[in-house]
């Protein structure tokens, strides 16, 4: 059985507020997920500085969460056996991370960011890179060192822009998936992804949220995870044998 990593990734689902935080990663260890996931920046001038665009600020500045969350929702995800991820988007942020999280993850604006990069490379933990937006020349400047993930940069991404064949055409380890669709993961999969980063919110989490339109509600990331593992079973050892469930069915063979 082919093995399936999933992130439930929290983004800006907990509008500001520690409380809704913990109650994502709980949303995330019950529906089976295997890690948990924020995003942290210090300063949302600098951050909307670094994406070529000062009206950003405001629109980063409600979702900033505090340096002191990082340990304590760390120490959650550990009491609900989840690994916890955050991603930075300041190369000064890294360092307030690098001891918390089990794994880097680079979001896709930062997939050619070589100075970015190699400024997580320093810690020594396996890195993970999202290559949403780039071009077939320009996936081939994104290392194979690193678990590179397909992705489609719009929130949320229509069906029929998804290209799930990249993974294979490609030789892509997973597929960060802005869809909203309990289905998507589970085709994922089966297109060759081994690691799933996937949206979660709130049941009551307000439609104005920025992630709202992609991220999927417990029932949903439930679903979700439960299709992906009922792939995962089906996918089998991939040896051609005669099954358990067929061996009577032998002696009928010509």
């Amino acid at each position: 059985m082919r093995a399936c990593y999933i992130i439930a990734e929290a983004g800006s689902c907990h509008d500001g507020s520690a409380d809704r935080a913990f109650e994502l990663i709980c949303i995330a260890a019950e529906c089976g997920a295997n890690a948990v996931k924020f995003q942290y920046w210090s300063d949302s001038k600098a951050l909307a500085r670094a994406r070529h665009d000062a009206n950003l600020e405001a629109f980063y500045e409600p979702y900033r969460m505090p340096q002191s969350w990082l340990a304590v929702l760390k120490a959650e995800a550990d009491l609900q056996h989840l690994d916890f991820l955050c991603t930075v988007y300041l190369a000064s942020d890294i360092q307030y991370v690098a001891p918390l999280v089990a794994k880097f993850k680079i979001a896709s604006p930062d997939a050619l960011n070589l100075p970015f990069i190699t400024a997580h490379r320093q810690y020594e933990k396996k890195i993970i890179v999202s290559v949403g937006m780039l071009t077939e020349a320009e996936l081939d400047e994104v290392s194979t060192e690193y678990t590179r993930l397909h992705c489609v940069s719009a929130y949320p991404c229509p069906l029929e822009q998804v290209n799930l064949g990249a993974i294979r055409q490609y030789d892509l380890d997973g597929f960060s998936d802005h869809t909203g669709d309990p289905c998507m993961g589970a085709w994922a999969y089966l297109a060759g992804a081994n690691v799933l980063e996937v949206h979660v919110r709130a049941e009551d989490t307000k439609k104005t949220n920025p992630d709202y339109p992609h991220a999927l509600s417990p029932p949903l990331l439930k679903a979700y995870i439960a299709n992906v593992r009922q792939a995962q079973e089906a996918w089998g050892s991939g040896v051609k044998i005669t099954q358990p469930a067929e061996a009577d069915t032998r002696k009928y063979m010509a």
